[in-house]
């Protein structure tokens, strides 16, 4: 798989602290929310940016499109244009308010873009619809790097698309939100992030590096027997996982894990 850099989405302070524990010499990038700045990205900026590779803002327009259970009321652009003007130093680089996720939305996120660069600020780019002239509006503008924010990416065919139009460009892509393999490994894309690489444990099942499966693809998902859904037949799960021993020494020598410490107090962290 090509070397890209990709972003861990909301990861916490207490995870991060633990991942120190366990790799001192090592670094994680992070991407962090605009809709939800606390005391853990203070503490990311300050005290522990030593221990984080590169950080990156969301503008937090997911949470206002998406989120039902958090008050929207503070993501509006004229406060994360106030944000950016005191604290977008302090990060890698950081997206435009795309507050329209509709495939209509171009004026409208249009308009933030150059809202926010009135101010000196220079957000990146974030495109929701690849069928229209908003790679055109991005090269004109000669942006070196733009994010990828479209539902309309599901297939190979449609990331393929979106690579034949900016061949010879030169201009780097963001994914937000993908992190499927069929993406990542087989197209041009400099950057990515996801949350579900921080969250998924919380959801019961882990995702392992197979040196002995078949194929590129070498990732397995095996489920916790306690989270796993008996009409799912086709999914690995612990107790019956053909390479239960391979995955049990990958634990305990990697993280120093047991396959019993997953339950309890604390399991999904």
């Amino acid at each position: 798989m090509k070397n890209f850099v990709y972003y861990q989405a909301s990861l916490s302070l207490e995870v991060l602290l633990h991942f120190i524990k366990l790799f001192p010499d090592k670094t994680v990038n992070i991407l962090v929310s605009f809709a939800m700045i606390t005391s853990d990205v203070s503490e990311f900026l300050g005290r522990y940016r030593d221990k984080i590779g590169k950080i990156i803002l969301d503008s937090g327009t997911w949470s206002l499109n998406k989120s039902t259970d958090i008050d929207v009321s503070d993501i509006t652009l004229l406060k994360y244009r106030d944000y950016l003007l005191a604290f977008g130093d302090l990060f890698d680089f950081y997206f435009n308010f795309d507050s329209d996720f509709t495939d209509n939305g171009f004026p409208t996120n249009r308009y933030n873009q150059e809202f926010l660069e009135s101010f000196g600020l220079n957000p990146i780019w974030v495109i929701h619809n690849i069928y229209t002239n908003e790679f055109k509006y991005c090269i004109q503008k000669g942006y070196k790097l733009i994010a990828l924010g479209s539902t309309q990416i599901t297939t190979q065919r449609s990331m393929a698309h979106v690579t034949r139009i900016l061949n010879g460009t030169g201009i780097k892509v963001h994914t937000l939100g993908k992190s499927g393999w069929d993406l990542l490994a087989y197209f041009p894309i400099n950057f990515s992030d996801s949350a579900m690489w921080a969250r998924g444990g919380g959801f019961g099942y882990i995702y392992y590096w197979n040196p002995k499966r078949e194929g590129e693809n070498k990732t397995d998902r095996i489920y916790l027997e306690e989270f796993l859904n008996p009409n799912c037949k086709h999914k690995h799960s612990y107790y019956h996982y053909e390479y239960k021993d391979d995955f049990d020494a990958y634990l305990l020598n990697i993280f120093g894990l047991k396959y019993y410490d997953f339950f309890g107090k604390g399991n999904a962290y």
